[in-house]
């Protein structure tokens, strides 16, 4: 048997795994665009030229104060690049460090501290500027800013509410709910309490079938979180977009809106990818670190696997989780749930709530279709919900007992970069 060996991202590093030629399809990664040669101009140069709106240093000016939202550690952003020419602009407006506050849009993930937040955006910030990470349930750090058209709702942390000046940061890329991250999910939910992204992440949102990857259109999550997004007075948005190896190969600065559509039409150019076929089995990714680093964020591996395997298939996903299921929460569910179809009709109870039930709700739409398999060398067995899904200690074992199960004309595709790309089928 001729055999095809392919690499793909787990954790910091890379593993090997070994595929049988014949019945390799294709390896579906992201498209090519040339880099950035200098990407901190890059920025600087749109902070100055934006997308539907004055020059950053135009709407800066008078103010006496301002709050950056920053994404956390699950999203692989450049924070230093982008910050320091957008703090260059507000400095030179007449704003002081201590006028500053970069807030991480933490939505209902853990803290960023200590060696994180450095690794984050540099130790040069971290030692000047004053670090905020949101707190979903502090009710009280939250202001209420009414309802949404859907009836949700809307509360938005404090600190960036009452700054002058409100800026937006992240980077755009697919997501398995919202389309696109980026833009408006730093509001919603990055920095909304527990109240807004229960409704925001509740089933009559996510069940639709336009709430899915790559899509925007019609997408409840999307439009409630754009909504939010207005209500909170969003001044100006700095986000980029990144190739395979996380460098920056696109910047769009400018309105929270206009801008960030710019963003997500450049971004389906190395991300929506063609395909040949649908296939019985697809080997994926979490797109290695920091996106792998737990199962509750593995799930977004498998959701994305999704447009390209057959109904009845299987999806073997590599994700290190050396921060093992997740939260607490997300834990005890994966361990009490025996039935995901039953969890979900659960859900339309409005007296039922649990934090990150939405994760194991997307773990359903992912079960509906295929098997799946996960390679993970973070989580312990005991720890591992074998009942729900199956755990494997040996991918390349793995792919030889798929080759038994759908016989020898069984075809494989591989998706090394995971969530980051959108299969797309003919």
């Amino acid at each position: 048997m001729e055999i095809l060996k392919i690499s793909i991202p787990f954790g910091k590093g890379l593993i090997e795994v070994e595929i049988p030629r014949k019945n390799f399809v294709e390896t579906v990664e992201m498209g090519s665009i040339p880099l950035i040669d200098d990407p901190v101009l890059a920025v600087t140069k749109s902070l100055e030229d934006p997308i539907g709106s004055q020059p950053l240093r135009e709407i800066a000016k008078g103010k006496r104060n301002a709050c950056i939202v920053v994404f956390d550690i699950t999203r692989p952003v450049p924070n230093s690049i982008i910050l320091p020419p957008i703090l260059k602009v507000l400095h030179e407006a007449g704003i002081s460090v201590d006028d500053i506050t970069l807030l991480i849009a933490t939505g209902l993930h853990r803290p960023n501290l200590g060696d994180e937040l450095v690794c984050m955006m540099g130790e040069d910030i971290c030692n000047k500027y004053n670090i905020v990470n949101h707190d979903a349930r502090n009710i009280e750090s939250h202001k209420f800013l009414g309802f949404t058209e859907r009836g949700i709702q809307i509360e938005v942390d404090r600190t960036f509410l009452e700054a002058d000046l409100k800026i937006l940061t992240g980077s755009i890329e697919p997501h398995f709910m919202a389309g696109f991250t980026g833009g408006r999910k730093g509001i919603c939910p990055g920095i909304s309490s527990i109240n807004t992204i229960r409704g925001a992440h509740g089933p009559k949102i996510l069940e639709p079938e336009e709430a899915k990857s790559g899509n925007l259109e019609g997408n409840p999550l999307h439009e409630m979180a754009t909504e939010i997004s207005r209500k909170a007075g969003v001044d100006f948005i700095c986000n980029v977009v990144l190739n395979k190896d996380r460098k920056v190969i696109g910047v769009f600065s400018g309105d929270p809106e206009e801008a960030y559509i710019k963003g997500v039409e450049f971004s389906k150019k190395v991300t929506e990818i063609r395909c040949k076929q649908q296939v019985d089995v697809v080997l994926t990714t979490n797109g290695g670190y920091p996106l792998d680093v737990t199962l509750y964020q593995a799930v977004k591996g498998m959701v994305g696997a999704l447009p390209l395997v057959k109904n009845g298939g299987t999806i073997i996903i590599a994700s290190e989780c050396s921060e093992g299921l997740g939260s607490k929460e997300f834990s005890e569910l994966l361990r009490t749930t025996t039935d995901l179809e039953a969890f979900v009709r659960k859900l339309y109870d409005n007296n039922y709530f649990v934090i990150d039930q939405w994760e194991v709700e997307e773990l359903a739409k992912a079960k509906r279709k295929a098997d799946i398999i996960v390679y993970s060398t973070g989580i312990r067995n005991e720890d591992f919900p074998s009942h729900l899904i199956e755990k494997t200690t040996n991918l390349n074992e793995s792919i030889l007992r798929a080759l038994a199960k759908y016989g020898e004309n069984m075809t494989i595709s591989v998706i090394p970069d995971g969530p980051y790309v959108i299969p797309k089928v003919e």
